[in-house]
């Protein structure tokens, strides 16, 4: 998968995950009547307490969401390229691919409709939020989502596994009749 693909895909999903971290809280928010719990919901001790449950569980619905989809990107990804030799590529075109979407969306919506030096503060401060809650998120989660297939790769029991026996250790350094590309195709054809 080339770089620009991955990228495009990246600011797509990075989107998706930003909107997703708001989607609970703003569910619950219109749900919620006038005693702070959300109406058809049991009420759990007080109202107080009710509130509380409700609220933390909204706002742990959000990075919830945003880890799985993550995880779930990686593993698509994971599935197309070989993790071990492209993962420095991989994790750079994510994270830049998502932080590019994020700040596209942010300059169309806040910037460019009343360019002022207070909306570029303000559109600052969101953006570096979303980095820290949703780029990193989406980077980390990702790249374990593309160790999952990796690593079944070298697990022989697993349904997704294209290797048949467990991977063997590189030769000692005084066999200097393998090339050192030799090594590392031997060590990741079978993820290709």
């Amino acid at each position: 998968m080339d770089t620009k693909r991955l990228g495009a895909i990246s600011g797509l999903f990075g989107i998706l995950v930003w909107i997703v971290q708001f989607i609970p809280e703003a569910i619950f928010n219109h749900w919620t009547g006038s005693s702070g719990i959300p109406e058809g919901l049991p009420v759990i001790g007080s109202a107080g307490a009710s509130a509380t449950v409700y609220t933390q569980v909204s706002e742990a619905l959000g990075p919830l969401g945003t880890l799985l989809i993550a995880i779930g990107f990686g593993y698509y990804i994971g599935r197309r390229i070989v993790v071990a030799r492209e993962y420095h590529r991989f994790l750079v075109t994510i994270a830049i691919g998502s932080s590019l979407g994020i700040g596209l969306v942010l300059g169309g919506a806040f910037i460019l409709p009343n360019p002022t030096t207070v909306t570029f503060v303000v559109a600052s401060a969101l953006f570096f939020d979303a980095v820290v809650n949703v780029v990193l998120v989406l980077t980390v989660g990702a790249f374990a989502g593309a160790m999952i297939v990796h690593l079944q790769a070298f697990d022989p029991s697993s349904p997704g596994s294209t290797k048949t026996d467990t991977p063997s250790p590189p030769p000692a350094e005084d066999e200097s009749s393998t090339d050192q590309s030799d090594i590392r195709s031997q060590r990741t054809h079978y993820i290709e």
